[in-house]
């Protein structure tokens, strides 16, 4: 990102902290958060008031402009839970699609302001030394303030015309030189029913805003919003209940990481691509 959208981004984030902390004594107090102050799952806090929920449009009208600009930190197209769907009517391809079908998700890729946090996060573990049995293994992770996590989805459609070269391209070792001819399958994923998708027209975003632990309307601090193709109709946004459900579930402040850094333990863990 050059110096100036950089610097605009910062500035940014301090005046919307600034709005956002105005009238809440916990938020414009604080300090830098340890890890023993911050709950393992408390609850969403109260809704934002109309000029904090102004400031909060804004921004997040700013990141669906930028977005692209953020590091990319999924190597490959996944798909989506089913139950991360944007609010709204669905789409007659949605409406008709059977129980787990992949007609009935999307397809997505992830973007992340601070891409060097979020590598930390999802690796953290591959440096700590082991412990022993019943004691924890590091502090809790906490997830810097400003941090953004931009999910780009998008409505898949059948590609089956493609799966030799698909297969061809996932079973080769290849180079950055050579990634413009295997651009049309890269930007393809496998579906539960066996048949070959790519990523259609942009669906929704979904993006995840860290603002400081405690500020109103947020969950622990994560503000989940989700927006409109047209990157500027913000459909949901605070403490979206479905998503704080999804979200503390993990040990990671929020965050789930890349898919091959996921625990055994956790849900899909084993199902790659998905």
């Amino acid at each position: 990102m050059p110096h100036t959208r950089l610097l605009a981004a910062c500035q940014g984030l301090m005046w919307l902290g600034l709005v956002l902390a105005a009238g809440s004594c916990s938020a414009s107090s604080a300090g830098p958060t340890g890890p023993a102050e911050v709950p393992a799952s408390p609850a969403p806090t109260s809704a934002l008031d109309e000029t904090r929920t102004r400031a909060l449009e804004e921004h997040l009208r700013a990141i669906a402009r930028d977005y692209t600009g953020y590091p990319r930190v999924s190597s490959h197209l996944n798909w989506s839970p089913e139950m991360c769907r944007p609010p709204g009517p669905p789409t007659a391809r949605m409406s008709a699609a059977p129980d787990g079908s992949p007609h009935g998700r999307t397809l997505y890729t992830l973007y992340a302001r601070d891409e060097d946090a979020y590598l930390a996060m999802s690796f953290r573990w591959l440096f700590e030394r082991p412990t022993a049995p019943g004691t924890p293994s590091s502090e809790p992770i906490i997830n810097p303030v400003g941090q953004v996590v931009v999910k780009q989805a998008f409505t898949p459609e059948p590609a089956d015309e493609l799966r030799a070269r698909y297969d061809a391209w996932q079973g080769r070792s290849w180079n950055a030189d050579e990634a413009a001819q295997w651009r049309d399958v890269g930007s393809c994923a496998l579906g539960d029913d066996g048949h070959l998708y790519r990523a259609g027209p942009l669906a929704a975003l979904f993006v995840m805003l860290k603002l400081e632990p405690g500020t109103p309307g947020t969950d622990n601090g994560w503000v989940y919003a989700t927006i409109a193709p047209d990157l500027t109709t913000i459909t949901s946004m605070g403490a979206i209940e479905s998503c704080v459900q999804c979200h503390q579930q993990t040990d990671r402040d929020r965050l789930y990481g890349g898919r091959n850094s996921w625990p055994e333990r956790w849900p899909g863990a084993s199902a790659p691509n998905r």
